[in-house]
């Protein structure tokens, strides 16, 4: 349930922020992924059906479902120490 609200929150699941997006980003503030009135169960299947409804009625484009934190660093290169050798093994630094 949370990376359902997680992706409604950010915009990714139709590529803008409306009433859908809003109402995750409430639940997420809350804490609310499992319970709540309406259940959040009831209320994504909910948004699935609408989802589906209105893509095939209004038709849509196909979307990037990627996000990329722009204040998070990922990879091997991302900390000083692993560009140190000392923190390399024999393999690692190609020896």
């Amino acid at each position: 349930m949370y990376h359902h609200y997680a992706t409604l929150n950010y915009g990714l699941a139709r590529g803008r922020k409306g009433w859908w997006e809003k109402r995750a980003k409430k639940r997420l503030e809350r804490g609310e992924l499992t319970g709540g009135f309406p259940s959040a169960r009831v209320e994504a299947k909910a948004f699935d059906v609408y989802n589906r409804v209105t893509k095939k009625l209004f038709g849509s484009k196909e979307l990037s479902r990627s996000f990329l934190d722009p204040g998070h660093s990922t990879g091997t290169g991302a900390t000083a120490a692993s560009s140190s050798s000392d923190a390399m093994t024999g393999t690692t630094a190609g020896g």
